[in-house]
């Protein structure tokens, strides 16, 4: 375990972990593999098309930072920071996000894959336009103002998920896991009337 240095975020060994440490810039794509972050600080918000294979980010605080065009495979975020963090046209297989404050957070048009969110605060988050393969699980997320427009939702499950309203596109809400409260509440949003 590296505690408490200062380095480049290219810099980093795969197998590694990083506690307390704050990264600089890097001099090249970023490509980390099997890399643990605890408690870390980034002096970059470009993290554009970058790869991180079997990562983990625990308390790291990445607001705003710019993640488009980027690979994310098997991949834990844990008690992050991660609002308005852009995720635009990513592919993530098999990640997961806990216990995070993601509002803002966009996720358009990328691939996702067996994915998890998880206890993470995603107020007005974009999912417009995402391709979800296998399945998009939301449990214990609140959800409120997230959009979810042009996204087939066949393979999506937010029964789990607290929100007050969302958008999506009707036409593709075919297959969308939700719980019967929620039943309500949606159809109410595509104008159907719901008598009590």
């Amino acid at each position: 375990m590296i505690t408490k240095q200062e380095l480049p975020l290219d810099a980093t060994v795969a197998g590694e972990t990083y506690e307390q440490c704050h990264f600089d810039y890097a001099q090249d794509t970023i490509k980390l593999d099997s890399v643990h972050f605890i408690n870390c600080t980034f002096e970059q918000t470009d993290f554009k098309f970058s790869e991180w294979l079997d990562c983990t980010l625990t308390q790291c605080r990445l607001p705003n930072a710019d993640f488009s065009n980027s690979l994310i495979y098997r991949t834990k975020f844990m008690n992050c920071q991660l609002t308005g963090v852009n995720f635009t046209r990513n592919r993530w297989h098999d990640s997961t996000v806990s216990d995070c404050q993601g509002m803002y957070l966009i996720m358009a048009e990328s691939i996702l894959k067996n994915c998890q969110f998880n206890e993470t605060k995603l107020t007005d988050s974009s999912f417009q336009s995402v391709r979800v393969q296998s399945k998009l699980v939301f449990s214990e997320c609140e959800l409120s103002g997230a959009d979810f427009t042009d996204t087939a939702l066949n393979h999506v499950d937010i029964s789990k998920a607290n929100f007050e309203s969302l958008t999506f596109t009707p036409s593709l809400i075919r297959g969308l896991k939700i719980n019967s409260w929620q039943a309500a509440m949606l159809l109410g949003e595509m104008g159907v009337d719901v008598a009590d």
